[in-house]
């Protein structure tokens, strides 16, 4: 219960922050105890950008969310100038590439400093990934190199790219998924990591209140109907946790029915210290050699009920999680017995 309250917390702290003018969110002693998992859920300059607009006296604490603030700036600064690099080598290397997440996720917000740009993701076709590997070996920030877009596969590329749109990086152009595609594209992401970082949350109700008129929703909601179904979920659930907008949603994502166990799940996530992100993790072929540390790496790797039904492509409905859980496990043993 602990871990559930804490991360109402968080809910409570960042809901609205990623607009332009959040309402403001007097500092109090007891949201002391939860910067450590703000910082760590990637919204620590979410909860900056409320608290500083009650002009709240200087804290230890305060300033841990006001450094990660201006840290989240330096390093959009520094990634903006590489994208430059990014962009201009790949024209010149004739690869189409998209723009995902990370730093096209943080265009979503009103000021850079608001999101950590995160690795630079970038999307390419399968058959380029080796000459694309190539030609950004030389630029100087993490680029994380997506041979095709697996949450998007439900579509042709040579659609993702017709749909695409264009950011200017100092005075370049890159291209993004268009925002019907991102919105897609961060909501399944973010399911299948078991949605345990507040911040992808925040992206999807960002990415879902700047849909303007002529956003297609249908096209959101098309392809795969099971993923637009996981997509219609994610939209519901950063109303259902965040307070998100939905005034532009079509009724069947405004109706869409949470199921009882979703957000109690995500938000003991939120609110859990020892939660080891997959990404830190050692590998588990390090621990085989002691039974004890095996074990506990399999406690560790026991996945959450939320990537469990995305990755075994179960319904989001009423039903236990525990099967899908169980075949999650299956299906990661399985993969890990035949590298």
């Amino acid at each position: 219960m602990r871990r559930l309250s804490a991360g109402r917390g968080i809910a409570g702290v960042v809901a609205g922050a990623w607009r332009a003018e959040p309402s403001p969110l007097p500092w109090s002693e007891e949201f002391a105890a939860l910067v450590p998992l703000l910082v760590r859920g990637g919204v620590g300059a979410l909860a900056w950008q409320r608290i500083r607009r009650s002009e709240p006296a200087p804290s230890s604490r305060l300033r841990e969310l006001q450094d990660a603030y201006r840290f989240n700036a330096l390093q959009a600064a520094v990634h903006r100038r590489a994208l430059r690099d990014v962009a201009v080598a790949l024209q010149a290397a004739g690869i189409a590439a998209l723009l995902g997440k990370g730093w096209a996720a943080a265009c979503l917000y009103p000021e850079p400093g608001l999101r950590p740009p995160g690795d630079i993701d970038l999307y390419v076709p399968g058959g380029d990934v080796p000459a694309a590997r190539a030609v950004l070996e030389d630029v100087p920030v993490a680029i994380d190199l997506h041979a095709g877009a697996a949450e998007l596969d439900d579509r042709p590329w040579d659609d993702l790219i017709e749909h695409s749109d264009g950011i200017a990086a100092d005075g370049v152009e890159i291209r993004t998924f268009g925002r019907e595609d991102h919105l897609r594209l961060l909501a399944l992401h973010m399911l299948r990591h078991g949605a345990w970082r507040p911040l992808w949350l925040c992206d999807v109700a960002a990415a879902v209140e700047s849909a303007s008129d002529g956003f297609d929703w249908d096209r959101v909601r098309g392809g795969d109907r099971r993923r637009a179904d996981a997509v219609a979920c994610a939209v519901r659930l950063a109303q259902e946790i965040l307070g998100a907008r939905l005034d532009g949603a079509p009724a069947a994502v405004r109706s869409r029915r949470l199921p009882g166990w979703i957000a109690p799940a995500v938000l003991q996530q939120w609110g859990d210290p020892r939660l080891e992100p997959q990404s830190r993790r050692r590998p588990f072929a390090a621990d085989l050699a002691r039974p004890a540390a095996a074990l506990a790496a399999l406690v560790r790797r026991w996945p959450n009920p939320v990537e469990a039904t995305l990755n075994v492509r179960a319904p989001f409905n009423d039903a236990p999680r525990l099967p899908f859980q169980l075949l999650e496990c299956v299906r990661r043993t399985a993969r890990f017995a035949l590298r």
